[in-house]
């Protein structure tokens, strides 16, 4: 992220399969904060249907479940979100994404990048904003005020089959 009290990184990764219409992510992120020895991984499995399944259309609703662990404490909950990929031509697109957990702790993520495939290879370009407020306490509106946030530029290598 490039806003924030403190510099950090974040690495992650994910796999998204479908078969038929029924679509599957699974993601992991890691959280590395610019404070020595904080660190948070987050986990999720989530599960659903897509509306479009094309290799110009991609538009999945998943449910699931997020898990997120830090300094020996662990909290589960239920997260929603939507997944949408659109490639122009076959070598150029956008994918994006809207995760939120529901609770026990609230979160907000979202992130789009331009792609970029050559052969089964993709290069993806974009945005991320992720806010999580891991306290269990506050409001919606303080999640977007008070809680810590990746704010940044995002790239990352895909394969795709």
């Amino acid at each position: 992220g490039i806003s924030g009290d403190a510099a950090g990184l974040v690495g992650g990764v994910r796999a998204e399969i479908d078969i038929s219409r029924i679509g599957l992510l699974l993601g992991y992120t890691n959280f590395i904060s610019g404070t020595p020895g904080i660190q948070i991984h987050q986990f999720n499995v989530m599960g659903g249907y897509s509306f479009f399944s094309s290799d110009e259309l991609t538009w999945r609703v998943l449910g699931g479940l997020d898990v997120m662990m830090r300094e020996g404490a662990t909290a589960y909950g239920p997260v929603v979100g939507t997944t949408l990929r659109s490639m122009f031509g076959g070598r150029l697109g956008l994918d994006g994404a809207l995760l939120v957990p529901l609770f026990p702790f609230r979160q907000f993520e979202l992130r789009a990048a331009f792609v970029i495939q050559w052969s089964v290879f993709e290069a993806h370009l974009g945005w991320r904003v992720q806010v999580v407020d891991a306290t269990m306490s506050g409001t919606i509106a303080t999640l977007f005020s008070t809680s810590p946030g990746i704010n940044g530029p995002v790239a990352g290598i895909g394969v795709t089959f």
